[in-house]
């Protein structure tokens, strides 16, 4: 994404701004690949033991960000790379041990053949060449390794239309105060959770959340301030901001929290959210 690479992103903002994923979420992925590599009388993939482990060596988080899934996915295998095309959002990445972080995209990723057990994209493959991140995933990927791909739409505030509406408004509409016209092409495959893509892997399983059965993807709710900061952190946003001509303009999210702070009644309230979202789990030859 061309805004998360500008000089001026404030990557530490959003690293601290962005939701982040439920245990849910993990457990489905690392269960669907540990129904091909179980582990060895489930020693932490951590530990030195590990690396022998087949399927536990390696995974690649691709767009990784800040490290929001890049963190949790490595306490599973013995070493973790977060991959990303901005030099911003690395340089302000979460750290670990067995974790590291290089320049990269879905595109070329610096690893060699058939090195990693897993490849995961957490809200991002809707920007992907997705024939260039085919080819790629299955040069990386060992044999029988597994693809993990995440996101979300747009948030919907609970039990109040109005406040949803407003939302979807400012993040769509093309008007003043509008980011719309800011977000890069692709946004709409987010929209509808990937119906429109088809991945040529094998062994697909789909999972739509909130599920009656495996939950939520996210699961937080947010007081006004950390929702100002959370739609600070949207790409079309930063795209907006760094537009001249809106130079001196009304800041389109303080515009939106004040018609939320209005409608709940203070600017201490809490904003209520649910997160649509998809999981995709497949199998790489």
């Amino acid at each position: 994404m061309s805004a998360f690479r500008a000089p001026t992103f404030a990557a530490d903002a959003y690293a601290k701004s962005r939701p982040t994923y439920t245990s849910n979420l993990y457990n489905l992925v690392i269960d669907f690949h540990a129904a091909k590599f179980p582990k060895n009388g489930g020693q932490p993939a951590s530990t030195a033991a590990a690396k022998a482990t087949p399927g536990w060596n390696r995974v690649v988080d691709l767009g990784c960000g800040t490290g929001q899934a890049t963190i949790p996915l490595s306490r599973h295998f013995a070493t973790a790379l977060g991959v990303d095309p901005s030099e911003k959002m690395l340089s302000s990445a979460a750290r670990a041990d067995n974790v590291s972080y290089s320049v990269g995209s879905e595109k070329s990723v610096p690893v060699e053949d058939h090195s990693v057990d897993l490849v995961t994209a957490a809200q991002c493959a809707h920007w992907f060449d997705v024939e260039a991140f085919v080819r790629e995933a299955r040069r990386i990927l060992r044999p029988n390794g597994t693809i993990a791909i995440w996101g979300y739409a747009l948030a919907h505030v609970r039990n109040n239309a109005h406040l949803t509406q407003v939302l979807r408004d400012t993040a769509y509409g093309r008007g003043e105060g509008q980011v719309g016209p800011y977000w890069e092409p692709g946004r709409e495959i987010l929209e509808n959770r990937y119906e429109s893509v088809t991945f040529p892997f094998r062994e697909q399983k789909r999972i739509h959340f909130p599920s009656p059965t495996h939950g939520t993807l996210i699961d937080l709710d947010l007081p006004l301030p950390a929702f100002k900061s959370y739609v600070r952190t949207w790409s079309a946003y930063n795209g907006w901001v760094h537009d001249p001509k809106n130079a001196g303009k009304p800041d389109p999210a303080d515009t939106l929290v004040a018609e939320f702070e209005r409608v709940l009644g203070g600017p201490d309230k809490m904003v209520e959210i649910d997160w649509q979202g998809v999981l995709i789990l497949a199998t790489v030859d």
